[in-house]
């Protein structure tokens, strides 16, 4: 018999521990749908704190939901310049990360866009 072991999670590497977790779940015969309730088992600190605030008001559509929302809460961004961001790709969902200023001056050239739009 192999002994299956899942690191407990308290904020370090998303995306390691979601790949883990999903091999772990799977082995043991869990079904995606049966997942979501599964981290609270292995979730310490700020993770189990913000896990259990979404998860007991229900803020957790099914386990992609879940994955995405964990990595945009978890995952250590780093950006080379104050222009770049970082998209992370879902089959379901889609996530855009900029820094603040850049969303700023993203949404200041799309209303003048409209504008323009809007006058011819």
């Amino acid at each position: 018999m192999v002994a299956v072991l899942l690191d407990r999670f308290s904020g370090g590497n998303p995306e390691e521990w979601i790949f883990r977790a999903e091999w772990c779940f799977t082995y043991l015969g869990f079904s995606e749908k049966d997942c979501l309730p599964l981290p609270s088992v292995y979730f310490d600190g700020e993770a189990l704190i913000w896990y259990d605030g979404l998860f007991r008001t229900k803020q957790f559509y099914d386990w992609n939901h879940f994955k995405v929302k964990l990595l945009l809460r978890f995952r250590q961004w780093s950006f080379l310049s104050s222009i770049e961001s970082v998209t992370y790709f879902d089959s379901i969902n889609v996530a855009h990360v900029a820094p603040p200023e850049v969303l700023h001056v993203a949404i200041e050239s799309d209303l003048a866009n409209g504008k323009q739009k809007e006058a011819t």
